[in-house]
């Protein structure tokens, strides 16, 4: 591995960050600065947000994905295997998602076990 790997592997993020920008708001900002934006332009810029997010975690796979090609870096080494993967591989994903479940429903039953109405006087 030479030892600029590692200095272009940190480089992907602010790179992928510069590259792929919302035209919308970049042109916006470049012709007019610091002035607000119109409504309608910056529901179109936020239209374009997700577009662009998704673009920018492309890039930022495929970049990585190419050094780790060209270093030569067995999968293993990156934590990358099947070796006792219990279950389907939905499952895990499942388990990622059902996980905060259970604290937004404790979160939710002691706001309303605490939470009082305006009506409520805290004099009985």
């Amino acid at each position: 591995m030479s030892s600029w790997s590692p200095l272009f592997a940190l480089a992907i993020f602010p790179f992928s960050y510069f590259v792929a920008m919302n035209p919308v708001g970049l042109s916006w900002s470049f012709h007019h600065s610091l002035e607000p934006m119109p409504s309608e332009l910056l529901t179109r810029a936020h239209r374009v947000d997700p577009y662009v997010v998704a673009a920018r975690n492309v890039l930022i796979v495929v970049l990585l994905a190419m050094i780790i090609a060209h270093q030569s870096i067995p999968s293993a080494q990156l934590g990358l295997h099947i070796n006792k993967w219990d279950g389907w591989p939905g499952r895990n994903a499942m388990d990622d998602v059902g996980c905060p479940v259970p604290r937004v429903m404790r979160a939710g039953g002691l706001t309303l076990l605490f939470s009082r109405s305006p009506r409520q006087s805290l004099n009985r």
